[in-house]
C-alpha cells in the first residue's frame, strides 16, 4: 500500500475518531483540519478520491 492510501486511510480513520474528542483543547476540530487541508491541497484529486470526505 503506497502512502497516498495510507494518508487517505488515516484521514478517513481520524474523521471516525473524531467524534470521541470532548476537548480539542487549542486545535482545530477534525472538520476545520479537515477543510484547511482540502483548501490548501485542493488540487490532490487521487488523495480527495481515496480519501472519500
Amino acid at each position: 500500500m503506497g502512502p497516498l492510501r495510507h494518508a487517505a486511510r488515516h484521514l478517513r480513520d481520524s474523521a471516525s475518531l473524531a467524534a470521541a474528542v470532548t476537548d480539542w483543547q487549542d486545535h482545530p476540530d477534525h472538520e476545520a483540519y479537515a477543510a484547511d487541508l482540502e483548501r490548501r491541497h485542493r488540487s490532490k484529486h487521487a488523495f480527495w478520491a481515496r480519501a472519500g470526505l
